[in-house]
């Protein structure tokens, strides 16, 4: 006995759904897929309505959808289809409508808007940490409309759901972007790192909607800055808004969060490659796992946030970053009056010339006066340096949180290169590996581990079923109070699943391996 289903498809001439007179059963595409039989042929079998098996999608003229031989598509049971068919996206009715099949959505077309307008100017405040003084300077926002260009559902990414959790899948962007001298400050396969530190650092990032438009934080110029009055007029600066309603100086409402943090709080989940198709039949780069308790409407969300401001951060770079000391800009709050050209405004009346009343004690004592002369441009030249040091400090802070990241990511490499086809590591056991000053002590027992898993002293977990724990001192570089809680898993390639901890946090830690006891679909 077999499991039939109704089964619906888009009408090319009428851009309207239409049904099959008759029900279909299900049968067994070599991809392991659903699919059902139309003259013949067999078409993969898509979801249409949400939580709902009974009615299907299939498309017979899209050109990555082909058919095969019915001969190969063997029928199915009542239980195998059901189970086939459960395992599709139950927010269906998205799905049938994403980009892949845009073609029966009406798109939006935009209005016509400048490339650049221009905002009253703002008052901002440059932080000189070798003085440790506030220097204020006005600035006139030069706003540039930033179109969203989010990755295609299905094609660049996919929420599926099975009885334990649900899962994001995304693929790598393979995009580069370079800086105004040349140097490239986003490379290829940077979309996963990105997601992966938004989800861990939600408190890092300002959401794309939070403000009316975000100012750059790129450095003004020294001489302006410390010498306003030789620069009267004020500076511009480059800025992003996500609303052409702003661009057209129309109305629009902000988001009432301004973080991603406040928006989502600390969110938990974990992450590693993917090693097969999804339930799509798409191949995705990696996944992000979450708990059940998050809806597809809720994930959905909470990355077209994160998709959001890494299309902003590709085009300026760290523009909503909460340490852009332009972040919380407060004028950025309040809808802004637009214009054209660079608003023509009232210069402030003239401020008594010191130089005047210089010359003037010129007249009467000379040597004082230039002495007085020298005196300033001393007192330029090292206040121009302190700005040159400043921008200096700067450069450091990014080299050393650029190397911070490169060592993040060569831990990742070394754990994916040398352990990758037998070790799965949980990723809160990753961020701590990271902070070990170093993780030599970790590498060693691991391969160990390997080797000769006989040769590993172990014991188990408290409170635990399934969880070991090396019973050795692991060194993290500074201390011998490392940890290691091992579980071993019955299939190949996979051997262990590894949490790396510290003594500090053993507690917490064996409350997390308790509810993952066992560890639960790892071989996504």
């Amino acid at each position: 006995m077999s499991f039939k289903v109704k089964v619906v498809y888009i009408d090319e001439e009428t851009d309207s759904v239409k049904k099959l007179f008759f029900p279909r059963v299900i049968r067994r595409l070599s991809s392991g897929l659903p699919g059902i039989n139309y003259r013949g042929k067999v078409f993969r079998a898509l979801p249409f309505k949400a939580d709902n098996i009974d009615i299907v999608l299939f498309d017979k003229e899209h050109p990555d959808e082909k058919p095969e031989k019915l001969k190969d598509c063997p029928l199915v049971t009542v239980h195998e289809a059901k189970e086939m068919l459960e395992n599709l996206v139950p927010s269906a009715h998205e799905y049938a409508r994403t980009i892949e099949y845009g073609r029966y959505i009406d798109q939006e077309k935009d209005q016509s808007i400048p490339n650049i307008v221009y905002a009253d100017p703002v008052i901002a405040h440059f932080h000189d940490r070798l003085t440790d003084q506030e220097i204020t300077s006005q600035i006139i926002p030069q706003i540039h409309y930033h179109k969203p260009n989010p990755p295609q559902f299905n094609s660049d990414w996919f929420i599926e759901r099975t009885k334990w959790y649900v899962y994001v899948l995304v693929n790598n962007d393979g995009i580069t972007k370079n800086d105004s001298i040349g140097n490239a400050f986003y490379s290829s396969n940077q979309r996963i790192d990105f997601i992966s530190d938004a989800l861990d650092n939600p408190s890092k990032f300002k959401l794309v909607d939070s403000a009316y438009f975000h100012m750059s934080s790129l450095l003004l110029d020294p001489d302006e800055v410390i010498q306003p009055s030789i620069h009267p007029k004020p500076i511009p600066q480059p800025c992003l808004t996500s609303f052409k309603e702003v661009i057209l100086n129309q109305p629009v409402k902000i988001s009432d969060h301004k973080t991603l943090h406040e928006k989502w709080g600390d969110i938990d989940f974990e992450e590693r490659d993917s090693i097969r198709p999804s339930v799509n039949g798409v191949m995705y780069d990696h996944w992000f796992r979450f708990d059940l308790s998050f809806s597809n409407e809720v994930l959905a969300d909470l990355f077209n946030d994160i998709f959001s401001i890494y299309n902003f951060e590709h085009e300026i770079p760290n523009i909503l970053s909460t340490a852009n000391p332009y972040s919380m800009l407060e004028q950025s709050f309040v809808l802004p009056n637009i214009y054209l050209t660079p608003p023509d405004l009232p210069r402030p009346e003239t401020k008594i010339d010191h130089k005047l009343w210089t010359q003037e004690l010129e007249s009467e004592n000379e040597f004082f006066s230039k002495a007085n002369a020298a005196l300033e441009k001393k007192l330029e030249k090292v206040t121009l340096d302190y700005v040159d040091a400043e921008q200096k400090i700067l450069v450091l802070i990014n080299d050393i949180e650029r190397s911070k990241e490169r060592q993040k990511k060569q831990i990742n490499n070394t754990l994916k290169t040398f352990f990758g086809q037998e070790i799965i590591f949980l990723r809160r056991g990753i961020k701590v590996l990271r902070n070990f000053e170093s993780p030599d002590g970790v590498y060693k027992i691991l391969q160990q581990l390997i080797r000769d898993e006989s040769g590993v002293p172990k014991k188990t977990v408290e409170r635990t079923s399934h969880w070991l724990e090396v019973a050795k001192k692991i060194n993290t570089g500074k201390d011998e109070q490392g940890r290691i809680y091992i579980y071993k898993t019955n299939s190949n390639p996979t051997r262990f699943v590894v949490l790396v901890g510290h003594k500090l946090d053993q507690k917490s830690d064996i409350e997390y391996l308790r509810k993952n006891d066992p560890p639960k679909e790892w071989d996504k």
